[in-house]
């Protein structure tokens, strides 16, 4: 039907006026549109105002997390290691996954960072976040001791959220 009408013409022609023509044609009859509810139009403001919400909340989350991040990284390599290693959030993430997968660092970033090859970093995170005794194991040092490092290292990075 295109080409026909593209023929019958023998000129460029246009876009709206070969929608018009071919609506005539097929007699295709415009449907209203039927407004929203009250209900609905609340419905979807609720929903638009959830989702706002929550992408201000990963922002903020990602944004906490990059900051604990830098405060990580400043620590003394035993600390960062007791933090890092018995780290876990609300839904049992561990520190190491939270950071690769919010995309603050890479995997080669992060091994840098710590010193451990992304080998080592990929065996560490399978067994975290990892409970006293295990870390104190993989630290190879009494577990009073990596309850101490974990001690000033959540000091010190609560200390660098409140500057």
């Amino acid at each position: 039907m295109l080409s026909d009408l593209f023929e019958w013409t023998d000129a460029p022609i246009y876009l709206d006026t070969v929608v018009k023509i071919l609506t005539q044609l097929l007699d295709v009859k415009d449907d209203s549109v039927e407004a929203f509810d009250e209900e609905s139009e609340a419905y979807l403001e609720a929903t638009f105002t959830r989702d706002v919400q929550n992408a201000q909340s990963l922002i903020e989350e990602k944004e906490l997390l990059r900051h604990a991040w830098e405060a990580v990284k400043q620590l003394p390599s035993e600390q960062r290691d007791a933090y890092c290693l018995l780290f876990h959030d609300e839904r049992g993430w561990d520190f190491f996954s939270l950071l690769i997968e919010a995309e603050i660092v890479t995997l080669v970033e992060l091994s840098q960072a710590v010193g451990r090859s992304p080998k080592e970093i990929n065996r560490l995170r399978s067994q975290m976040p990892m409970d006293g005794p295990t870390a104190a194991a993989e630290l190879n040092v009494p577990r009073p001791q990596v309850n101490k490092w974990r001690f000033l290292a959540l000091k010190r990075v609560r200390e660098s959220f409140a500057r």
